[in-house]
């Protein structure tokens, strides 16, 4: 039976998060993490302490990934798949999911929740927002 992260790792296999930089997804776990919140975000991605975090709602994360538009063909519908596979599996896997955008310009984004007692992970991928 596969864990967490091996099937975070096959939802995220060569799937890009789109913005003017579309970039891959990779997958993490922190152990002795503790809860992870906007205080402490930074310390466990290894950023500056001073950087700007944003808490999205993971639900309003994934809305614009997962909609569809009339005028899509066969490739846009096979990669709303993919991220509504990306979407079922963190919701399985993570505990409680948040989404932390850290930066202005250039963001990292980490989704990120309870993998168990003393571990917490998900995914992390970056844009760049102008």
């Amino acid at each position: 039976m596969a864990t967490s992260l091996e099937l975070m790792r096959q939802a995220t296999a060569d799937l890009l998060y789109p913005s003017e930089k579309d970039a891959p997804f990779q997958v993490f776990a922190w152990k002795h993490a503790g809860a992870v919140t906007k205080k402490n975000i930074c310390a466990l991605a290894g950023l500056p302490a001073d950087s700007p975090v944003e808490l999205v709602e993971f639900g309003k994360f994934f809305a614009p990934l997962l909609k569809v538009q009339k005028w899509y063909g066969p490739q846009e519908q096979a990669k709303i798949k993919r991220y509504a596979a990306l979407h079922a599996v963190l919701m399985e896997s993570l505990q409680r999911p948040k989404v932390f955008k850290i930066g202005k310009t250039r963001l990292k984004i980490y989704i990120v929740g309870k993998l168990g007692p003393d571990e917490v992970g998900g995914v992390a991928t970056e844009a760049l927002e102008t």
